[in-house]
């Protein structure tokens, strides 16, 4: 009776630690879910919270509306250097998993595709002192985005359809009234 009584304890306790055990993993990942969802949004608010990127990304932008850039492009390669050096660091940190990737593309994908057509592409890299075999992640990711359908063209769509309805309907109450 002794022995039996001792074997369903036994038993117990074996379910209850293999239940803490599973509950526990459960909230371990969830907690490591929660740090990447943070970590990419503090990456990505570096663009215009970090001092120097953002001053980097005002000078580009103030040069690009005066012409400055066009002229004198070598002028702003330590700018350029500074943003790619940024969205390379963004790029690898996504490819290796370290931010999600989807939570990036949302807060950074103009940013990137302005830049890496800006520096890389259509700005001839050695006008502005740069080597753009250093930027192979960035121009993968650059290249990955651009080549993926938005995947919000369907709530577009039917946010258009609900804006027309809604227009509609004010129409009829509006005539009514």
């Amino acid at each position: 009776m002794a022995e039996s009584i001792t074997a369903g304890a036994t038993v117990v306790l074996a379910l209850l630690t293999l239940f803490i055990v599973y509950f526990g993993r459960k909230q371990l990942q969830q907690a490591r879910d929660e740090s990447r969802k943070w970590k990419t949004l503090e990456v990505c608010q570096a663009y215009e919270q970090n001092p120097c990127i953002e001053g980097s990304a005002r000078r580009v932008y103030e040069s690009c509306q005066s012409g400055e850039l066009a002229k004198n492009p070598k002028t702003f390669g330590r700018d350029a250097i500074t943003l790619l050096n940024y969205l390379d660091g963004v790029a690898i940190g996504v490819s290796q998993g370290l931010y999600i990737e989807n939570l990036a593309k949302d807060h950074l994908k103009e940013i990137v595709s302005a830049n890496v057509k800006r520096f890389l592409l259509d700005g001839k890299p050695e006008l502005f002192g740069i080597d753009d075999r250093d930027y192979q992640f960035l121009l993968a990711m650059h290249s990955q985005w651009n080549a993926q359908k938005p995947y919000y063209s369907s709530a577009a769509s039917s946010m258009d359809s609900l804006s027309r309805k809604a227009g509609r309907l004010y129409a009829t109450l509006t005539a009514r009234g």
